[in-house]
């Protein structure tokens, strides 16, 4: 009964729906125009409340009839419905139907029409892409001297790439020669160039385009934006088949020195993409490769020179990962440049965060001055609550995001160029900093759900430390910070339990805070979340130990943790008669 009275609802629906969409057609083809484009306006709304295929396919026919007989104004709007509801386009099954009454108009002798129809392919291209009739009706409009004809040609080609890569099979002779045309509008010439990183699948094609991606930059008609955009798809291309060679490298590592930060960037991103073990021991070479490896360090140091806020992060990651596989290939024997820029960074923010060192102070400076003479160990800067870095009574300690961040980043950073030279030494620095960092920044208060930054940092540096084989360098710190404010910390140790990977020292010592911590109207707010942590950790572990776990062994951990809660619970509930301390 009720799958009759289902079916009845839905068919009461579907013939409103129909009702709703005969009268939006009247009004369309209303006198008053602005009835007319109410009407149109009012199609996405009715596709979304009732998505039924038949009913989209025929509205949308209907649109497409209306497109072909209608004004320019109301072509408009109707290309903005096809936008606005370009997700029920697949539900049409009678496609080539609809692009017949677009191409209509494509064909037609206003160019102002033409671009409405390239327009409105563009936001359909999701179904009308594939068809080779609409292919060549774009490609003709590339022959078009009107400006906002070619623009729209563009912009459509760009869209029906997304959706039918094969189609630049067919277009990249037009667009490469449009490229190439300097007289274009910058806004035409980017989007063009970006819509060759379809290109990279294509071996031949990407081949071609390589040699056009260093012509496009060193044109000295080429803007910024040109050149920015050759970059990102000169990155896109370069494939195991159509490497970067060395000759290009040098080339590209003369951007990073300038001015502007958005080519700084497209220039480190391509320059990333290179492979120095790609070359040989020639004097040619070498030189080359001291040019790229000296401009690396020279932008490393303009960037230090800045205030810690101005300093981009990412391009210096860039930079020192470059810098770092250059000298991971012996080619610089000795005691690591890239290293000495990444211990650098990680002691000024670690001197910057306790106080020690301004934030305004440049990281250049302090590597010439301080670094050297310094002879406080970093260890001891831990403890230090300097610059308003206040440490309260349940141990938590006020921190500046900034700081709190770069000081992360510092840590990441070490990570990943220790990861690219591959020396024993350089990985245990690394590990010696994540545990440094952890131990650090568990005497910040952060919540589970306040810092996915903080949860992100913690699972990347333990898998890092993982897959480098030094994961005890971090079980070793847990048990001392056991009992800190920082949430995520106390996630990740009962996580690190739970997979088994705790060490026994850490295990012992939770079951001693578990078996020795009887009085707990005395215990302060570090021994009661050490307490609960212990206990949590130690469960957690047991538990999950699978067949390999004795049962006496596990249900000794469950009842020593049950009569744990039951003691405390006992406490609570004598610890005051305030309803809400009790909850």
């Amino acid at each position: 009964m009720s799958s009759l009275h289902s079916n009845s609802a839905t068919v009461a629906s579907a013939d409103w729906a129909f009702k709703q969409m005969f009268k939006l057609e009247a009004d369309c083809r209303s006198p008053v125009p602005a009835t007319q484009v109410q009407a149109v306006g009012q199609f996405p709304k009715l596709f979304d409340q009732f998505p039924f295929p038949t009913l989209v396919g025929s509205a949308f026919l209907k649109l497409g009839d209306l497109f072909r007989s209608s004004s320019n104004s109301l072509r408009f709007h109707i290309a903005q419905v096809f936008g606005a509801s370009s997700k029920h386009l697949p539900q049409i099954t009678h496609t080539e139907e609809l692009l017949k009454r677009v191409l209509a108009v494509l064909y037609s002798n206003d160019p102002i029409a033409r671009v409405l129809a390239l327009r409105l392919i563009g936001n359909g291209s999701i179904v009308f892409a594939k068809y080779p009739e609409t292919q060549h009706g774009v490609l003709l409009r590339f022959q078009s001297t009107h400006p906002l004809e070619i623009a729209a040609a563009v912009q459509t080609t760009q869209s029906m790439l997304k959706y039918s890569p094969e189609f630049l099979a067919v277009v990249w002779k037009t667009v490469i020669a449009k490229a190439c045309d300097t007289q274009m509008l910058d806004s035409a010439r980017t989007q063009l160039i970006r819509s060759l990183e379809h290109a990279a699948p294509n071996l031949q094609l990407s081949v071609v385009l390589y040699d056009y991606c260093r012509t496009w930059i060193s044109h000295p008609e080429s803007s910024i934006v040109v050149q920015n955009a050759t970059m990102e798809t000169w990155k896109a291309i370069i494939q195991p088949h159509n490497r970067l060679r060395l000759e290009d490298a040098e080339f590209v590592s003369c951007y990073i020195q300038r001015e502007l930060a958005s080519t700084r960037r497209a220039a480190l991103a391509l320059l990333y993409k290179w492979d120095p073990s790609d070359q040989s021991s020639d004097i040619t070479v070498e030189d080359k490769v001291d040019a790229i490896r000296s401009r690396l360090v020279s932008f490393v140091k303009q960037e230090y020179e800045k205030r810690s806020a101005s300093m981009d992060i990412y391009c210096i990651r860039l930079a020192l990962a470059v810098l770092a596989r250059i000298e991971a290939q012996s080619l610089y024997p000795g005691t690591s440049e890239c290293w000495e820029l990444v211990e650098a960074y990680n002691c000024w923010a670690l001197k910057v965060y306790c106080g020690l060192v301004s934030e305004q102070a440049s990281l250049l400076v302090f590597m010439q001055t301080e670094l050297s003479n310094s002879a406080m160990d970093s260890d001891q800067s831990i403890n230090m609550s300097t610059n308003g870095k206040i440490r309260d009574d349940v141990g938590t300690l006020s921190y500046s995001e900034a700081t709190y961040r770069q000081l992360i980043s510092g840590t990441l950073l070490a990570t990943s160029i220790a990861k690219v030279l591959d020396q024993k030494e350089y990985i245990k620095a690394a590990s010696d900093i994540v545990a440094r960092t952890w131990r650090i920044i568990s005497d910040v208060h952060v919540g589970i759900d306040d810092s996915r930054y903080t949860k992100r940092f913690l699972q990347t540096s333990w898998r890092w430390c993982k897959q480098m084989g030094s994961a005890q360098t971090i079980t070793k710190e847990l048990e001392n910070i056991l009992g800190c404010p920082n949430e995520c910390i106390q996630r990740a140790i009962i996580s690190i339990s739970s997979s088994g990977e705790a060490d026994n020292q850490l295990l012992l010592s939770c079951q001693q805070h578990i078996a020795k911590l009887d009085d707990f109207s005395s215990l302060s707010d570090n021994e009661q979340r050490k307490l609960w942590v212990s206990m949590t950790a130690f469960l957690a572990y047991e538990l999950n130990r699978g067949d390999r776990c004795e049962t006496s062994t596990t249900d000794s951990a469950i009842r020593l943790a049950t009569d744990a809660i039951s003691r405390w619970y006992s406490h609570l509930l004598n610890a005051s008669d305030v309803p809400e301390q009790k909850a």
